[in-house]
């Protein structure tokens, strides 16, 4: 095997085959900073593409189980200071409202903007009526880069050591006005835990004493601490909305609970009530009852069934 001469050049002391070796490690260091950093850039998009995927369906899903308007309906905003804590499948949030003269767009980029830079968690989601931002704000009184948050929840898989993942979701109002939700993390958050994969329940239980609809898992178990209301969503049910209230009226308990004609009540009253609900009342107490909200949906090929259940419960 020939060898390959190698010419001299002109610098052979041991000098120069540190230079040498610096240079290489130089060259080495640099090519493993940007595997580092493009393996750092595609974990981000992961975690973001994760937490869009999770947090993103939660403000429709309290919308639907009349939670979301129920807390923007009341005649003063909620300061987040007020400590007040929204459990949502077992995790726990930080709650607090705010009004906009803006549309959904507009206050969301108000959200964004206030924001680090660094921790803003992609674009703000925006439609024309709703729509959401998530932001990964740093613990408190720490200086971490979001690429340090990043590697220490690549240790952990505790979503929490990001920082504290906050939330937007706005509503546009028939007045102009938009309302927005906002949901600050306070504990370690559990991603799977929050949004369940596979068809198992969410964490959380089901209404007291009152069924539960024969098929379809519980997707949302939600409550204010401190507060006699719970509010539960399940999956679509292959029965149709009117199978679904023959069902309800055959099989909830008549020695418990009493249906109330709230149709009747409302049309009294000059008002409408909406025919897709029913409304049981304890026969002992009336003023503990569940609305149960039934919503038939077109078919969908990633979301099989027809009928979404939602249940408000006063305790």
């Amino acid at each position: 095997m020939a060898v390959v001469p190698v010419e001299p050049s002109g610098d052979t002391g041991p000098e120069s085959f540190a230079r040498a070796w610096a240079r290489r490690l130089t060259r080495g260091l640099a090519i493993c900073f940007v595997g580092l950093l493009a393996t750092m850039v595609i974990f981000y998009l992961r975690i973001r593409g994760q937490l869009h995927e999770t947090l993103g369906p939660v403000g429709p899903q309290l919308q639907q189980a009349g939670l979301l308007q129920d807390l923007l309906d009341r005649e003063q905003p909620i300061s987040s200071d007020e400590g007040r804590t929204l459990v949502i499948n077992g995790q726990r949030f930080t709650l607090g409202t705010e009004s906009y003269d803006a549309p959904v767009g507009d206050a969301l980029a108000e959200f964004m903007t206030a924001c680090p830079t660094g921790s803003q968690m992609g674009e703000p989601m925006v439609g024309p009526t709703h729509g959401y931002a998530i932001c990964a704000r740093a613990p408190e009184g720490s200086d971490e880069d979001l690429a340090t948050r990043i590697q220490a929840f690549g240790e952990t898989s505790d979503i929490g050591r990001l920082g504290r993942i906050e939330y937007a979701y706005a509503v546009a109002g028939e007045t102009g006005k938009t309302s927005v939700l906002h949901l600050s993390s306070t504990d370690a958050l559990e991603l799977d835990e929050l949004v369940p994969l596979g068809g198992r329940d969410a964490i959380g239980s089901d209404p007291a004493d009152f069924p539960r609809p024969p098929d379809g898992g519980r997707v949302l178990h939600s409550f204010e601490e401190g507060l006699p209301y719970a509010y539960y969503v399940y999956g679509r049910s292959e029965k149709s909305a009117d199978e679904l209230r023959a069902w309800y009226r055959a099989n909830v308990d008549q020695t418990i609970w009493t249906e109330l004609d709230i149709a009747a009540v409302a049309e009294e009253r000059g008002e409408t009530a909406s025919e897709d609900s029913l409304f049981f009342a304890r026969r002992e107490d009336l003023t503990r009852y569940v609305v149960v909200e039934l919503r038939e949906r077109p078919p969908h090929e990633l979301r099989p069934g027809r009928t979404m259940v939602a249940i408000a419960e006063a305790q």
